[in-house]
């Protein structure tokens, strides 16, 4: 089965290469305006998609596929314990057939955050865009598609390569996209070309913000958003994203909640000055910290999101009902 594993794993890697470099032309060889930015995206999709499941399936085959037949999870996460009459010949056909359902990319996207939670966060509105747009994109005709959706989507894969190669460099060794010169000369471009662009935002709201009388004050309980003072008028602007405890594995089959709370912005919008920004890099150059510390909201968060899970999870929130809000190192088993 670790042949299989391998094979796979480099099938993959090879395949997402291919795409990869056939979108990547299209930017490099028109220095980045393309008449239908579509055929660059859809490539560079399907490129980041495989490259996901590559890493995925280097992790375990079983973390990969869904719904396989029990004998051959048995055979992949115990290979020695399996009896000597075990016939693994036909599973290893149909894997190499593809013959399995795989994760789709929502679900790919989802795995690869839990071992990369930090790049996730810095990735997060890209990652958003290609799972909002990349079936539609494969699949259909848009011809709406702008410049900038195509050099965020190759900034996204070429980012991901990056931080690949560093985490898991055996991963890409045969991962040969070519072109490396053009490709960092871009990575820099699409840099500077960011730090201008929240420059000039800032600029304009700022113009703006000159003309304002009064600021604007909002408050939220939606977890997808949440009001922070905008960097330029100081009028509450909309921060979305998403709020998230802080949970981990305790190993004996269940998993620890704790009172503290986070929610991480990608966007920012402020309805006064007009001021926007797209993503989690444009927020820190302008001074705004996406990671917003919502742990006085830890019991009506944990009362919504298992209220209708079973009698030890509406226990463990009346226990944390009564516990002072300044204490949010405590902690509670859900099993």
């Amino acid at each position: 089965m670790k042949e299989v594993q391998n094979n796979l794993t480099q099938d993959l890697i090879r395949a997402s290469a291919g795409y990869a470099r056939a979108g990547l032309a299209l930017l490099h060889i028109t220095e980045g305006f393309v008449s239908n930015p579509q055929v660059a995206i859809g490539n560079l999709a399907i490129a980041i998609e495989l490259l996901l499941k590559a890493f995925i399936a280097k992790q375990s085959l079983l973390l990969l596929f869904k719904n396989l037949p029990l004998e051959l999870r048995c055979a992949i996460a115990a290979p020695k314990a399996m009896p000597e009459s075990f016939r693994k010949t036909p599973y290893e056909i149909d894997l190499k057939a593809s013959a399995y359902k795989s994760l789709e990319l929502d679900e790919a996207i989802t795995s690869f955050g839990l071992f990369f939670p930090a790049m996730k966060k810095r990735l997060a509105s890209h990652l958003r865009f290609l799972s909002r747009h990349r079936n539609t994109c494969v699949h259909a005709a848009l011809p709406d598609f702008r410049e900038y959706e195509m050099e965020r989507t190759a900034f996204l894969f070429l980012t991901l390569v990056e931080h690949l190669k560093e985490k898991e460099p055996e991963l890409l060794n045969p991962f040969d996209l070519g072109e490396d010169k053009l490709n960092k000369q871009f990575l820099e471009r699409f840099d500077e070309e960011r730090l201008k662009r929240v420059h000039s935002k800032i600029e304009a709201a700022r113009e703006k913000a000159k003309k304002l009388t009064e600021k604007l004050s909002l408050s939220s309980d939606d977890w997808n958003w949440y009001p922070v003072a905008c960097p330029v008028c100081g009028s509450d602007g909309i921060l979305t994203g998403e709020t998230e405890p802080e949970k981990y594995d305790n190993g004996k089959g269940g998993f620890e909640v704790t009172t503290i709370l986070f929610f991480t912005g990608e966007t920012f919008k402020c309805e006064q000055c007009g001021l926007t920004l797209s993503d989690f890099d444009e927020l820190k150059i302008a001074g705004i910290d996406p990671d917003v510390d919502r742990s006085n909201e830890a019991i009506r968060w944990l009362e919504e999101q298992y209220q209708d899970e079973e009698d030890n999870i509406k226990g463990f929130v009346r226990k944390l009902s009564g516990i002072a809000k300044g204490k949010s190192d405590v902690s509670g088993n859900l099993t």
